[in-house]
């Protein structure tokens, strides 16, 4: 795994949602209240590209011993990414630093990376038929970087000759 997030210092502000939604102009969940915890974005979407789930861990024989667990999930960029692995247009690639990035002009939102993604991080977008998930983006004012060679570009250069 290549991203990691200290559970131990996460106190539930879920601040790292707001930020993410705003540096990403992801659009809003709207304020459904799922009536499971005090979690309203309940799951990673192509929408939400990070979620802080509310944990509570009841002890049912000392209740004053009952605790709640934040648990910030995001995508990993994983090293060896199953998305990665089974995109059939190269639409998934990884940039200079070893992120793993989706391509939405390559991607034709087959969906075949969702169910391989060990962690359900990545999905597809239904409005914009694409499989979106965290860019990893570098902060406002650095240059994007170049992305690595896809698989498409790999087989016009094969073809080419």
């Amino acid at each position: 795994m290549r991203f990691f997030t200290d559970v131990t210092l996460c106190i539930g502000c879920k601040a790292c949602e707001v930020a993410c939604k705003q540096w990403n102009q992801l659009p809003a969940d709207g304020y459904a209240f799922t009536g499971n915890s005090y979690d309203n974005t309940s799951r990673l979407s192509a929408a939400s590209w990070r979620h802080v789930a509310f944990v509570e861990q009841m002890d049912r024989e000392v209740p004053v011993a009952s605790r709640w667990m934040m648990l910030s999930d995001v995508c990993k960029h994983c090293t060896n990414a199953g998305c990665f692995e089974s995109c059939p247009t190269g639409a998934i690639v990884r940039n200079e630093f070893g992120d793993v990035y989706v391509q939405p002009d390559v991607c034709n939102g087959c969906g075949y990376c969702v169910p391989s993604c060990p962690f359900g991080v990545i999905a597809v977008q239904p409005d914009a038929g694409v499989a979106q998930k965290c860019t990893l983006r570098p902060p406002k004012g650095r240059p994007r970087t170049r992305l690595r060679e896809s698989m498409s570009d790999r087989l016009d250069r094969l073809r080419a000759g």
